[in-house]
């Protein structure tokens, strides 16, 4: 008990310390888009406006405006994140095409939008793209789909493996007139996701996209 008491004086007997050690982890919370940085950082900066307080000192009125700035750069940091930076949205037939494997009519983009984003502790987003076909794709097309939904049920899903590491996986499934495409990929160790959405007789489709 007696040593934590000596670290903790230790860590906070001087203002600089708890704001050179803010200054790091959020830096790290930048670079890396982990959250425990940022609690990390915020929890600090809090325990030493408390400590300061408590001792009476002038310098908890300092962590108090480091507190509100860390809070306010915290803030537009977020801002930033969630509205100006580019997003990932397989708007491209192009690219649609090489991940589902089948050639699809030409496109333009409807509406799309992020509908899920979560900045902290582990960064997952989800991003949906409504597309409209300058045609409705033939029954060539959903024959091949048909085909494809055919071969995934028999296989339950492909599996891309190296050096014994599954890195992703994608099937073809059929709901009614519904083909949907999935496809996982795990080389980070989280789950970057595809989802490809069209209806038979209909010029719509939906692009689903994200980590999570």
């Amino acid at each position: 008990m007696e040593l934590m008491k000596k670290i903790f004086l230790f860590c906070f007997d001087k203002w600089w310390k708890p704001f050179i050690f803010s200054i790091i982890t959020f830096v790290l919370y930048i670079l890396f888009d982990e959250g425990w940085w940022w609690l990390l950082c915020f929890i600090c900066l809090l325990v030493a406006t408390v400590f300061y307080f408590i001792k009476k000192k002038i310098k908890a009125l300092l962590m108090v405006f480091l507190l509100a700035v860390y809070l306010c750069l915290s803030g537009v940091y977020f801002i930033w994140q969630s509205y100006f930076l580019p997003t990932p949205t397989y708007q491209n037939r192009t690219d649609i095409e090489e991940i589902i494997g089948v050639n699809i009519p030409k496109l333009k983009i409807i509406n799309a939008q992020v509908t899920h984003i979560q900045e902290f502790f582990e960064f997952e987003i989800t991003i949906k793209s409504d597309i409209e076909f300058k045609s409705i794709p033939d029954d060539n097309f959903f024959y091949t789909l048909d085909s494809l939904c055919k071969v995934s049920s028999l296989k339950n899903n492909h599996y891309y493996i190296r050096n014994g590491n599954v890195l992703s996986k994608d099937d073809w499934s059929k709901d009614g007139n519904t083909y949907i495409y999935n496809k996982h990929n795990l080389q980070t160790g989280g789950d970057d996701f595809f989802e490809f959405k069209v209806t038979k007789g209909s010029k719509r489709a939906i692009v689903t996209n994200g980590n999570r």
